[in-house]
């Protein structure tokens, strides 16, 4: 006679739906969470090249802006005889500065480079020759060999008290002949500068790039770090799609785009921290979901294999039990027979 023990089919059963429940509800979440990390990368990387598109307008607008109020006024200073007669063009010179807040400083030299107009400095004080200062002279030069603005290294004027842009442009008469060469520069912190109405993110970093590795500008940038950010060059420029060299730090996302018309490169970046901050947030949510499911599935699994333990034990003991008096019967009497003779 076969022996009556309590079964465990039952709860092997429960266990596999368990088991495979979680298993569905893992798979589940790693599908969304990796589909959710290349979301988010490419929701931030579309936001650099969107940045990247506005810096370029806005750097493109501003130096095609200051190409053309340069070449009139250096019209009109060459029509008033400014390069004899300096004086005559200062009032000229006032009202342009007056109106385009962003050009912090406007300068008119002959094709030596000897400065005869400078504003806010005296017409009667001795002013430098350009072509005599090494940091000027190779500016002159290269104003000298092409019909475009050069735009010079950002640098710290003291008088001022602000990091400028130099922008040059050669003045041509008819023969092709460099008459003059006017110079102003663009204040790189002046509110009505086209780049400042940008709006940037935490995380996110913005540098307009020379192809001579210099940084013309940066946003945002603190004044402790302007030195830093300014005078020193990276080791190589940005390649296509990210490949940044030394502009940005490892782990970091980076765009960058080439500008039209100037040698320089839009660098954006986010930081890796700002990319796993929007990442957790998105997260967080079916995070909590996945906690709440399997805390649900475990109560229902310890709920049911409890339910099966009880209505086997029922069984067995119906089945070895009278049903009238609930005494052992015939059966359990051969079972613990048996048992006995096999420990015996």
């Amino acid at each position: 006679t076969r022996s009556i023990q309590p079964g465990n089919h039952g709860g092997v059963h429960l266990r596999v739906i368990f088991v495979s429940t979680v298993v569905l509800l893992a798979v589940v979440f790693f599908l969304f969470a990796t589909h959710t990390w290349r979301e988010t990368r490419t929701g931030l990387l579309q936001e650099l090249d969107y940045v990247n598109r506005l810096l370029s307008q806005s750097a493109e607008s501003t130096f095609d802006y200051q190409r053309t109020v340069l070449r009139m006024l250096g019209q009109r200073l060459l029509d008033v005889d400014a390069l004899n007669h300096p004086e005559r063009g200062r009032e000229l010179v006032d009202q342009v500065l007056s109106i385009n807040t962003e050009m912090a400083g406007f300068g008119l030299s002959r094709p030596d480079g000897q400065l005869v107009l400078v504003s806010g400095v005296s017409t009667d004080q001795e002013l430098p020759n350009l072509m005599e200062r090494e940091a000027s002279r190779l500016g002159m030069l290269d104003t000298l060999l092409t019909d475009s603005i050069v735009i010079g290294r950002t640098y710290y004027l003291p008088l001022l008290e602000t990091w400028l842009i130099p922008v040059r442009l050669a003045l041509r008469d008819e023969t092709g002949r460099v008459s003059a060469v006017v110079s102003s520069g663009i204040d790189i912190e002046s509110a009505s500068a086209l780049w400042h109405a940008i709006d940037i993110e935490p995380g996110m970093r913005l540098a307009l790039v020379r192809d001579d590795g210099y940084r013309q500008l940066v946003l945002p940038s603190e004044p402790r770090l302007r030195v830093e950010h300014y005078s020193r060059t990276s080791d190589r420029l940005p390649g296509d799609n990210g490949s940044p060299g030394s502009l940005v730090a490892s782990g970091e996302l980076v765009r960058d785009l080439r500008l039209q018309g100037y040698p320089m490169t839009v660098v954006s970046t986010y930081e890796p921290s700002a990319f796993y901050r929007q990442y957790s947030r998105q997260m967080v949510p079916p995070a909590l979901l996945l906690v709440v499911a399997l805390a649900i599935a475990a109560l229902v699994y310890w709920f049911m294999r409890r339910n099966q333990q009880v209505f086997e034990d029922n069984l067995v003991h119906h089945a070895l039990h009278d049903s009238l008096t609930a005494l052992p019967n015939r059966m359990w009497l051969e079972q613990r027979i048996q048992q006995d003779i096999g420990h015996a």
